[in-house]
């Protein structure tokens, strides 16, 4: 970094970086470092940053853990996001994220994408996930069914009118595995158990649970 100016001055030199690729969505760009520095009118100095591998770590929803992804990474100085002046890009050996599997209780906040849902409370522990509106969906990439899946099992809470949990795969409106009546319960965070029979889940495919009425989801599981 040099000031070619002719007074002295202070800059902050950022370090940033991108996952060139990933299984989620990752940030643009992501905050790693940053130096302040003062310098006289044409001095210069060089700026040096210590980048571990775990500093590329991310919460991986499909197992609960931090994973550092293997992959390419863009690393970005400069004195802002939106000034990059120098770039490079590094190879990691980390791990390949499998796919997901939904045998076991999913918590349903680990979604992969969503629309027109929040996340509220649970007081039975953790968190759910509640609609914002009459309707709305979370996603689960990746999936993948060695064999043909049955049956669909979730933690609910109906509230007052109750509602309706469809399974669906590839697409928000894509082909329907199977729906389960959500009774009215009484209360957002009074909590039962609800089971309904799926087809047609064989394979990997992205699996979708759309939501209609008064919906609240801690948990469910596809087995």
């Amino acid at each position: 970094m040099k000031n070619e100016g002719h007074l002295p001055g202070d800059e902050v030199v950022q370090l940033y970086v991108k996952a060139d690729s990933s299984r989620v969505i990752r940030p643009l760009k992501t905050l790693k470092g940053f130096r302040r520095i003062h310098l006289q009118p044409n001095a210069s100095e060089t700026v040096s940053f210590e980048l571990k591998a775990g500093d590329l770590a991310f919460w991986d929803v499909t197992r609960d853990r931090y994973c550092v992804e293997s992959g390419s990474y863009t690393l970005m100085v400069g004195p802002s996001s939106g000034q990059v002046a120098e770039t490079a890009v590094l190879q990691i050996a980390g791990e390949t994220i499998p796919p997901r599997s939904l045998l076991e209780p999913v918590r349903a906040v680990n979604y992969d994408d969503y629309q027109d849902v929040f996340i509220d409370e649970c007081r039975e522990g953790g968190e759910s996930i509640r609609m914002a509106g009459d309707s709305g969906w979370i996603a689960f990439h990746d999936v993948s069914f060695d064999e043909a899946f049955t049956a669909f099992e979730a933690r609910v809470s109906g509230h007052i009118k109750g509602g309706e949990v469809i399974v669906r795969t590839g697409s928000p409106d894509g082909p329907e595995a199977g729906s389960c009546k959500v009774p009215p319960t009484g209360g957002r965070q009074a909590w039962t158990t609800v089971k309904a029979p799926l087809t047609g889940l064989a394979g990997r495919h992205n699996v979708f649970l759309a939501f209609t009425g008064e919906v609240q989801i801690s948990w469910f599981r596809i087995t």
